[in-house]
């Protein structure tokens, strides 16, 4: 018996411990291989984010999720668990990847904004449902390197490069009067904050620079997100950069106007 007690313990894994999320965690989704239109540049994307608030806010854990791992039903049940365990504190949600739309008639131009995961698309109706959810005292901030991103968590309801490729994957006909909007910090009335690479009819480039295949956005985003300045200052920095000749996108920062005008992943003295 004492000899099969061995055994056992030596075959059999340990369990999972579960994850501890504390006052700050980041939720990231990248996907460079979708059957069609695949990418380069978002598993890169997703290393740059994580490395960055790794250099900056180490107090930091992370949930990563690539390609086949990243399905809308993942993305929605990581949300929900985070919400559950954490009442408090600093949620990032980050995606890189496609972007789409879907025929809404609710939709002040027809159509919903969303994401394309691997296995399918999240419309922003369903976000922000999802967004109903989140505790109070939880602050929460999207980093968004998709097309159409401005929009895609708030649904407007009637009442040098050598590669660049758009990260917009079709999943119905574009219509033809589709606009292109350029918007820059708009407050909205919602309590979290989105960094969105480029507006709600425009595309986000899939690009090459410098000698690495990342997003256009990613690229010079990662570049400004520092302590000690205001969420804003990030936005009016990235604006230095975009639109430009190459990457004719315009990123953009929504939200609430008080989250905007805090100290990035500060938790207020006790």
């Amino acid at each position: 018996m004492k000899i099969i007690t061995f055994f056992k313990r030596i075959f059999t894994p340990e369990p999972e411990k579960p994850f501890v999320y504390g006052l700050f965690c980041c939720i990231s989704f990248a996907i460079n291989k979708y059957s069609q239109g695949p990418l380069r540049g978002c598993l890169n994307d997703q290393k740059k984010i994580v490395a960055r608030i790794k250099q900056f806010w180490s107090q930091f854990v992370f949930r990563l999720f690539q390609d086949s791992d990243a399905t809308w039903q993942r993305f929605e049940a990581e949300i929900l668990r985070a919400f559950e365990n954490m009442p408090t504190g600093w949620l990032v949600i980050h995606y890189s990847g496609h972007g789409t739309y879907k025929r809404n008639p609710r939709e002040i131009d027809g159509f919903s904004e969303a994401f394309y995961f691997h296995n399918g698309s999240y419309a922003d109706y369903q976000l922000y449902e999802l967004m109903k959810k989140k505790p109070a005292g939880l602050k929460v901030t999207f980093i968004l390197d998709c097309c159409f991103s401005t929009g895609i968590t708030i649904p407007r309801v009637k009442h040098n490069p050598h590669y660049k490729q758009a990260r917009f994957l079709a999943s119905e006909p574009m219509p033809e009067n589709f606009k292109v909007s350029k918007r820059a910090i708009i407050e909205e009335d919602i309590d979290w904050i989105v960094f969105a690479a480029c507006g709600e009819r425009e595309t986000a480039a899939d690009a090459y620079i410098n000698g690495d295949y990342t997003g256009a956005f990613t690229w010079y985003f990662t570049q400004v997100m520092r302590p000690g300045v205001f969420f804003a200052n990030w936005q009016k920095d990235v604006d230095k950069y975009l639109p430009s000749k190459d990457f004719q996108q315009s990123p953009s920062l929504t939200g609430s106007n008080k989250l905007m005008h805090e100290l990035p992943f500060e938790m207020p003295a006790a």
